[in-house]
């Protein structure tokens, strides 16, 4: 990593941010803004950059969470934040096991995918759908929904 940019404290600041920003924003994590914001900018390894930003989500990800909680619009289910807490523990042992077997370069490759896939899904279930309700979403969704209630 450049030497010049550790020293400048306000460069980290500002993606923490955009990365936080983004979060609460989108629900994407921060990691899919920070991710290229410590490979591209900052010069850090795909290793450094995915530590960093795992370390960096937790606090941004619970405050986010509440933050959306205290607003009357949004009822979150503890019981299924929790499960998908414990899958997701599992996932990024697994996740850390596998990614040290597989090179830097196919790890950049997958991550490059998986984002142009996801924005490319995005794009296209947004088509025709501009005055769709707030209420309309997946089965799983209102499944969910209503059964906390």
């Amino acid at each position: 990593m450049p030497v010049e940019l550790m020293s400048q404290w306000y460069v980290w600041i500002l993606f923490g941010l955009l990365a936080g920003f983004a979060s609460s924003l989108l629900g994407i994590g921060g990691g899919v803004v920070l991710m290229p914001l410590l490979v591209m900018v900052a010069g850090f390894d795909q290793n450094h950059a995915r530590g960093t930003a795992l370390g960096y989500m937790v606090g941004t990800c619970l405050v986010g969470a509440l933050a959306y909680h205290m607003t009357e619009k949004v009822d979150l289910s503890l019981w299924v934040i929790l499960l998908i807490t414990a899958g997701g523990i599992v996932g990024a042992v697994g996740g850390w096991a596998v990614g040290h077997r597989i090179s830097l370069i196919w790890l950049k490759r997958i991550f490059a995918l998986l984002m142009v896939y996801a924005a490319v899904q995005m794009f296209w279930s947004t088509l025709g759908r501009a005055g769709a309700s707030e209420g309309s979403g997946p089965p799983m969704q209102k499944a969910v929904s209503e059964e906390v209630r």
